[in-house]
């Protein structure tokens, strides 16, 4: 006979982050969406990214310079999610930013919305 140990579900650990960011596209052109350091004494668990936008075009997540996170939104994919599985963890600090490389072509500017949910844990 073999015991399986029981599946024990821990809750999240730390507090809820939930970070938004808007603004217009630039056609031709990378913008930045939003740009927040991770607080002293914190750990950023990263476990979503949403970006939302009727612009074509390509998103990064970069921590600290470097890409951790992309995608490619267009006329069919206008709402991209990025989950972080397992959570990303982001030291105190960190520089995370959300880009948005908007295609040249069409030349109308639309709104680019990111959502970033996380958990803070100190």
């Amino acid at each position: 006979m073999t015991v399986v140990d029981p599946i024990v579900v821990i809750p999240d650990a730390g507090d809820p982050e939930y970070l938004r960011g808007q603004v217009n596209s630039d056609p031709g052109n990378t913008v930045t969406v939003f740009s927040v350091t991770v607080p002293a004494l914190t750990t950023r668990q990263l476990k979503e990214l949403y970006v939302v936008t009727s612009a074509e075009g390509r998103f990064s997540l970069e921590s600290g310079g470097v890409e951790i996170a992309a995608g490619i939104t267009d006329n069919v994919n206008r709402n991209v999610l990025f989950k972080f599985d397992p959570p990303r963890p982001i030291a105190t600090g960190t520089l995370l930013e959300l880009k948005f490389d908007a295609d040249a072509s069409p030349s109308t500017a639309c709104p680019v919305t990111g959502f970033l949910l996380a958990n803070d844990v100190t």
